[in-house]
């Protein structure tokens, strides 16, 4: 459902695949920005009307990324027309970072941060989104916990978990820091026309078919995040 937002028939409409990789590129490019601020979890607000990605911290839900809709940090917000067809335009999206920022009362730092765990598999995630934005199948990054305001079945995802069973047992162990307690919320799941082909969470680990490849580690060696997606690219021939 689009959100009730002006939009001349004129204005550039993203695909919503392109728009799934616009959406991973703000957000872990705010993270970047603004390491420890928030933690990204997916959500459907309004029993399902909405697919966020939505920044998260402690208890506390501090703005909605609305990739069928715009930007909500509380009464603050970038609408649909303002958002979008922005980040396709020279610019557009640092401009686009720079509102984000300011709409959540982050101050935009002088000097980006070192890349930790967390950022830097949204700097992954977001580079395979990238690349996969133009296939004729369907390329998504999905949340281990369905969230949709208590609506619906919130274990449906848990056999994903089951295809991956490194995953499946770190999920059994890491909770902290994790909304409601809930560990499922600390991994996303690559879908290829809705079935599970890779898992990564945010301590930086990824698993396949295969078993489990340590990202965090090929990164300290030489720091180039195109190698880790193309690692991760390389295990969906």
């Amino acid at each position: 459902m689009i959100d009730n937002e002006s939009r001349p028939e004129t204005l550039m409409q993203p695909s919503r695949q392109l728009r799934e990789a616009l959406s991973w590129k703000l957000v872990s490019e705010l993270h970047r920005r603004h390491p420890g601020k928030f933690t990204v979890i997916e959500t459907h607000p309004g029993g399902g009307q909405y697919d966020c990605l939505t920044l998260w911290k402690g208890s506390q839900n501090i703005a909605d990324l609305n990739r069928v809709g715009g930007f909500h940090a509380g009464h603050r917000s970038l609408p649909w027309n303002e958002l979008w067809p922005r980040c396709l335009s020279d610019g557009g999206i640092a401009d686009v970072l720079d509102r984000m920022s300011d709409a959540c009362g982050f101050a935009v730092p002088s000097k980006l941060p070192s890349t930790g765990p967390e950022t830097l598999i949204y700097r992954i995630m977001a580079g395979v989104a990238a690349a996969l934005a133009f296939e004729k199948d369907v390329w998504e990054w999905r949340n281990g916990q369905e969230d949709t305001s208590g609506e619906g079945d919130q274990t449906y995802r848990d056999h994903w978990l089951e295809a991956f069973p490194g995953a499946k047992e770190a999920a059994r162990t890491d909770s902290a820091g994790e909304p409601f307690g809930n560990s499922k919320y600390g991994f996303w799941f690559l879908l290829k026309n809705a079935q599970p082909k890779v898992c990564i969470s945010k301590t930086a680990a990824c698993w396949d078919a295969d078993g489990k490849l340590d990202i965090a580690d090929l990164y300290r060696r030489d720091h180039r995040i195109h190698r880790q997606v193309a690692s991760i690219l390389d295990k969906l021939t």
